[in-house]
């Protein structure tokens, strides 16, 4: 079978050794190959001491420690009316006809092409960080239960949390900080938002409340710049 290898086959010194190949057919009608080959033992974690505080949020992707943004891919978003069309299109087609199924492939090239774009914005994102510090402190987020704990008025956020896909973002890092011999500390995500960094002061805060303002020492700074240094500090105690 021929292919396109978008990379060499990794494997130990002089010689490749592949363990597995795994053949995968998408509903979108494509075909992709993937190789598990043997490679060196993965380097011990470092003991560097660029460390860096990460929150997730919704307004941005993230914020971190050092105040760098990453703006939202909004990805399902941008592709939602486009998908509802070919959803409609679809829907009206004869149960079992052959146009069905072509629009029904249709269809699954743009969720594979949602996918695909949320994948590589996630690569992006977790090799920035891989790259450039020691010590990656993330927020342990359980994210099934915040979508349903979400009531009536907040239910359309449900739809941008599960687009931001934390939990993939959150493998993605950690999958490469182990490669890279980096570590990666995941804290308790409690009050991050409202605990105040500078002198832990509780102040609950609303989620149009972009600002954090400490009333007992008057620290002022963005709402997710203060999360992202309160996960850091949790990740030093810890």
């Amino acid at each position: 079978m021929p292919i396109e290898l978008s990379r060499p086959v990794p494997g130990r010194i002089k010689q490749i050794v592949i363990k597995q190949i795994v053949i995968k057919h998408t509903p979108a009608h494509q075909w992709f190959v993937a190789i598990i080959s043997e490679t060196p033992d993965t380097p011990e974690p470092t003991t560097g001491t660029r460390a860096v505080g990460i929150d997730l949020n919704l307004e941005n992707f993230s914020t971190d420690t050092e105040g760098k943004v990453f703006p939202h891919p909004h990805n399902v978003r941008k592709a939602a009316k486009r998908l509802r069309r070919a959803q409609r299109r679809m829907s009206k087609k004869v149960l079992g006809s052959r146009n069905r199924r072509k629009q029904r492939i249709r269809v699954a090239r743009i969720h594979e092409a949602v996918e695909n774009r949320r994948n590589d914005f996630l690569h992006t994102w977790s090799r920035y960080y891989v790259d450039h510090y020691d010590l990656i402190a993330l927020e342990h987020l359980n994210i099934k239960p915040m979508v349903e704990s979400l009531d009536a008025k907040l239910r359309g956020r449900s739809r941008s949390i599960l687009d931001a896909a934390w939990y993939k973002a959150r493998e993605f890092i950690r999958y490469k900080a182990a490669n890279a011999g980096r570590y990666v500390h995941l804290v308790d995500p409690a009050y991050t938002t409202q605990d105040c960094f500078l002198c832990g002061h509780r102040e609950k805060k609303d989620l149009a409340q972009r600002t954090h303002y400490c009333p007992v020492c008057g620290y002022t700074v963005p709402r997710d710049l203060n999360a992202a240094q309160n996960i850091l500090k949790r990740a030093a105690v810890g």
